[in-house]
């Protein structure tokens, strides 16, 4: 694997409205939940092709969704990291994609747009695990939950784990300013 800089990430989607004509616009909905776990942020944003080739980004609307008392349970029995089975992360995985994907769909509701207006979603899923080298500070695994299959299933996108791209080119800090579905 190589490295991957801030201005390569950020290609993915400006190629994609990149050919587009200026004044393309387009609508995507971002989903992630903490280690708070108390519950998802879920935003729809606009990205505007603009005549000097940047990207104009506009948040159209927002929404916390807290999490369920069942899903706080099975996220922090998770986290304890005690008498875990293959079943649990399984069922978990499943039980969060579930709730990610409503999400998803409350979030485009609140802004009054139709959900085939929508280009993508990104989901950063529910953080379980991250390790980090201590000696060089990079991340060397992650697990985020949240099946992207089901939220697929539910809203009828394609997606993929966001933050699981950012540890493969080594990024630890998922707050970084970059777009990338």
């Amino acid at each position: 694997l190589h490295r991957v800089d801030r201005r390569q990430r950020q290609m993915c989607i400006r190629d994609r409205v990149s050919t587009q004509s200026t004044g393309t616009t387009m609508l995507v909905v971002g989903l992630m939940s903490g280690t708070s776990a108390d519950g998802i942020d879920a935003a729809l944003i606009k990205i505007t092709q603009q005549q000097d080739q940047t990207l104009k980004i506009e948040q159209q609307s927002f929404i916390t969704v807290p999490w369920q008392e069942e899903h706080r349970n099975i996220i922090f029995k998770l986290f304890s990291k005690k008498d875990l089975s293959a079943r649990d992360f399984c069922v978990a995985n499943f039980e969060l994609g579930k709730a990610f994907g409503l999400a998803a769909l409350e979030v485009i509701k609140s802004a009054g747009v139709k959900t085939e207006e929508v280009e993508a979603i990104g989901c950063h899923g529910q953080t379980i695990w991250h390790d980090v080298d201590p000696a060089t500070n990079h991340v060397t695994s992650t697990l985020q939950i949240g099946e992207s299959a089901v939220i697929a299933e539910l809203t009828g996108f394609k997606l993929n784990h966001v933050r699981i791209s950012y540890c493969v080119v080594g990024v630890q800090n998922s707050s970084r300013n970059h777009v990338c579905f």
